[in-house]
């Protein structure tokens, strides 16, 4: 692609270039999920602006350092004007045989940082920023860019608080995160399923799945429902060890059962002997231990 060279006439906002004259990088397009030419909604964007038969909203370009003109915000547009173009359904001279674009920062070069900047200010204010774009951006602002999360809450308008809950949103299942974008779960209920486990959220996702509406409360109601098992198999297992102990203490002392004893009692009296030996502890069931071998021998 050649340099395009930017002339800013005064008092124009808007130019009208070939969606060729433009570069275009769908990694920074400051959305969490990469619109493409077969989306539906690109279809049903061209049906519109070929009803309208212009573009009532123009996309964004900046100038790069390297002279480029690259594109900024305005994506889909971008994808229907120049689908529009390439199937031929315009003819030359037309208002849609051309894409309209603000150069934005008055045609001077920008940073990738800057453009990012531009970027996401102009879909806070169209208000099109889902929950997953804010949270992609956050990561990119940080990663990148190496802002802090003080800068990333200024950069996004919202608090230190909500960046480190979009942040936790970026590891979430991929198909959950699809679901939040499309407004199919709520966002206060997507920092509810930021703290669940796999297996906890495979089974919140198949509700949705099934037609379910996924609620708040029960997303929280699925997270204590996991510490209570956890509880329950945690005070299994220490009722298991106990009664593996116990076996254990019993097969002891039976060794030291007094041989005269009646048949009849014999049982009872080991049983006590265990328990009193399971109460006592380790150190003292060694002493009951060698007691009870001292009175064996005696006899």
């Amino acid at each position: 692609m050649a340099k395009v060279q930017v002339e800013m006439e005064k008092g124009a906002t808007i130019r009208r270039v070939r969606p060729s004259d433009l570069e275009v990088l769908f990694e920074q397009n400051g959305r969490r999920f990469v619109p493409k030419p077969s989306d539906k909604s690109i279809d049903s964007l061209m049906e519109t602006l070929l009803l309208d038969g212009y573009q009532k909203q123009p996309c964004g370009a900046y100038v790069t350092k390297e002279g480029r003109l690259r594109l900024n915000w305005g994506y889909r547009r971008y994808l229907a004007v120049a689908k529009i173009i390439e199937n031929g359904m315009v003819a030359e001279g037309d208002r849609l045989s051309r894409l309209e674009v603000v150069i934005v920062n008055d045609g001077k070069p920008m940073t990738d940082l800057e453009a990012l900047l531009s970027n996401i200010g102009e879909n806070i204010d169209r208000q099109e920023l889902t929950v997953m774009d804010m949270a992609s951006d956050a990561i990119r602002l940080r990663d990148e860019f190496g802002q802090s999360g003080k800068e990333i809450a200024s950069r996004l308008r919202v608090t230190e608080g909500r960046v480190s809950q979009l942040v936790k949103l970026m590891a979430l299942p991929m198909d959950v995160q699809k679901m939040l974008d499309k407004g199919d779960i709520a966002p206060a209920t997507a920092y509810e399923m930021a703290d669940m486990e796999p297996e906890e959220l495979a089974v919140l996702v198949q509700a949705i799945k099934d037609g379910k509406k996924l609620t708040r409360e029960a997303a929280r109601e699925a997270k204590a429902d996991k510490t209570r098992k956890k509880a329950a198999q945690d005070e299994t297992g220490k009722t298991r060890a106990k009664v593996r102990s116990g076996k254990k203490i019993m097969s002891e002392l039976e060794e030291y059962a007094t041989p005269d004893e009646d048949a009849a009692e014999e049982p009872i009296h080991v049983m006590l002997k265990a328990v009193i030996l399971y109460a006592m502890g380790k150190r003292q069931a060694l002493w009951l231990k060698n007691v009870l071998m001292e009175n064996a021998k005696k006899r």
